[in-house]
C-alpha cells in the first residue's frame, strides 16, 4: 500500500504564521511565582508585625492596609497603627517587601511623600473577630528594586 499524504506548499510565508502552543516562558523551571502570603509592608515608625492584609493601587498612587488594633499590657502601649496615623508621615517611608519560601527578599518597593486618605475602625457585635484598622495612604512616589537571586547549578 502507499502512503497518501497530502503536502502543502507554503506559499505566503507571512499568512502561514503561528502561534507556538506550549506554555511559555511560564513553564521554565527557574520562574518564581510570588506568593501572597509571603510580604511585609513597614514604615519608618510603624511595625510590620501587626500587619493582615495590604493592597497597592498603583494608578490612584494609594497604599491601603488592615493592622490589628494591639495593646500591650506589659508596656502600657497605646494601639501602634493609632500613634503613627496621628503624627506627621509625609517624612516616612513605607516599604512593601515580598519574599520567597526561604525568607529571600524578590522584589521591593519604597513609597515616598504619604500622607493619609482615610483611617477606619469598623466593630459589630456580631463578629468575634480581633479589631482591624483600615488604613489608605497616598503617596507621591515610589522606587521599585528586584534582588538578585542565587542559583544553585545541579549536576
Amino acid at each position: 500500500m502507499k502512503n497518501h499524504w497530502i503536502q502543502y506548499e507554503k506559499k505566503d510565508k507571512k499568512k502561514d504564521e503561528r502561534q507556538p502552543m506550549g506554555i511559555g516562558r511560564i513553564g521554565r523551571p527557574d520562574i518564581e511565582f510570588v506568593q501572597k502570603f509571603r510580604w511585609t509592608l513597614k514604615a519608618t515608625s510603624l511595625d510590620y508585625s501587626f500587619m493582615k492584609g495590604v493592597d497597592l493601587d498603583f494608578h490612584n498612587k494609594l497604599v491601603k492596609f488592615e493592622s490589628y488594633e494591639v495593646i500591650d499590657p506589659f508596656e502600657l502601649a497605646e494601639i501602634d497603627v493609632q500613634q503613627w496615623v496621628e503624627k506627621d508621615i509625609s517624612e516616612e517611608v513605607m516599604t512593601f517587601t515580598t519574599f520567597d519560601g526561604c525568607g529571600t527578599k524578590l522584589y521591593e518597593y519604597k513609597f515616598y511623600d504619604l500622607k493619609i486618605v482615610a483611617d477606619n475602625a469598623s466593630f459589630d457585635y456580631s463578629e468575634g473577630d480581633p479589631s482591624l484598622r483600615e488604613v489608605t495612604v497616598s503617596y507621591d512616589r515610589y522606587e521599585r528594586s528586584v534582588f538578585e537571586r542565587k542559583r544553585e547549578e545541579t549536576k
